[in-house]
C-alpha cells in the first residue's frame, strides 16, 4: 500500500506542510507540490483566532471551563526520545536535569506547570504544583491550552501544537543548526517570491551546542526569568537578542542573523 500511493506525495496534488522536505531539497529546482504559506506572527494570531473562536469554542460559559482555568499556570514539554517515531538517542532531547530544573524555577516563580505530549511522568515527582494533561478529561484539554501563559520546553515536539494553535507565548530549548527554523516557519521556497518576515516575536529560542553543558544550567535561569518577565509585563527585559530574518528557504544569502534591539534568539 505504501509503495502504491507515495507516488501521489510528491505530485502536483500534494502540499507540503512540513518544512524539512524542502529543507531537504533545496538542489531541487522545482518541486511539484504546493506549500503552505509562510508562518509570520500576524498569520499564527488570525489562524489562532479562527480556531478558538470556530473549533475550540466549546465552551461559551467560562463557568464550566476546568478549575484549572482559574490557576495561573504553564505548559512544559521534555522531549525524551521514548516515542516510536523518535531517535531514541538525539540532540534534540531535553537532558532531565535541564527538564526538572526549568520545572522547579517555573513553580518557585509562582506558575503551576502542566506537562504536555509525551514528557516523562517522573517530572510528576520533581515537584508539588506539577500534573499531567492527560489527568484531564479529552473535552477539557483545547481551554486547558487555550488558558495557558505560556509554552516551555524541547523544540521537537508537543510544544509546537499549543503554541501555533494557541498563539500562546513560547521559549525553546534547541540544539540543532540555525537553518532548520525555515523548517518551521515555512518561508517561502522561491527566491523570486519576496517575503520579508522573521520569527513571530511570541517564540523565544535559546540555542546551544549541547542542552546538557553546564553552561546552559547556568544560564537557564536568567533566560527564563527575562521570559516571564516578558509574560507577566509585555515588555521585553533584555536590551539585545539576535533575530533571524529570513525572504525564501532556497538560498543562504536570503537568511540573515541579525543583532537587534527586538530580538528573540539567545545563545548559550
Amino acid at each position: 500500500m505504501q509503495l502504491v500511493i507515495s507516488p501521489i506525495f510528491h505530485s502536483k496534488y500534494a502540499l507540503d506542510v512540513n518544512g524539512h522536505i524542502a529543507l531537504g531539497n533545496m538542489n531541487v529546482k522545482n518541486l511539484p507540490y504546493g506549500r503552505i504559506a509562510h508562518w509570520t506572527g500576524s498569520r499564527v494570531a488570525s489562524v489562532s483566532n479562527v480556531l478558538s473562536v470556530e473549533v475550540f469554542n466549546s465552551r461559551d460559559d467560562q463557568q464550566n471551563n476546568p478549575s484549572y482555568c482559574s490557576e495561573k499556570y504553564g505548559l512544559f514539554y521534555a522531549r525524551s526520545g521514548a516515542w516510536r517515531f523518535s531517535v531514541g538517542e538525539s540532540k534534540r532531547n531535553m537532558p532531565t536535569i535541564l527538564g526538572e530544573n526549568i520545572v522547579r524555577y517555573l513553580v518557585t516563580k509562582g506558575f503551576k506547570v502542566i506537562l504536555i505530549g509525551d514528557t516523562p511522568s517522573s517530572y510528576l515527582g520533581v515537584c508539588a504544583d506539577v500534573v499531567h494533561i492527560n489527568s484531564f478529561k479529552d473535552d477539557e484539554i483545547p481551554d486547558i491550552f487555550k488558558n495557558s501563559s505560556f509554552v516551555v520546553g524541547s523544540a521537537s515536539g508537543a510544544t509546537h501544537f499549543p503554541s501555533f494553535l494557541f498563539n500562546l507565548q513560547t521559549l525553546y530549548f534547541a540544539s540543532m543548526p540555525l537553518a532548520h527554523l525555515d523548517a518551521i516557519y515555512m518561508p517561502v521556497r522561491d527566491c523570486s517570491q519576496h517575503s520579508d518576515g522573521s520569527i513571530p516575536m511570541k517564540e523565544r529560542w535559546v540555542f546551544a551546542d549541547s542542552l546538557a553543558s553546564q553552561n546552559e544550567l547556568v544560564k537557564m535561569e536568567i533566560v527564563l526569568d527575562d521570559f516571564l518577565y516578558e509574560v507577566t509585563t509585555g515588555k521585553q527585559k533584555r536590551d539585545k537578542m539576535f533575530k533571524y530574518e529570513y525572504k525564501c528557504v532556497k538560498c543562504s544569502c536570503a537568511r540573515q542573523l541579525l543583532y537587534a534591539e527586538n530580538g528573540n534568539i539567545t545563545f548559550v
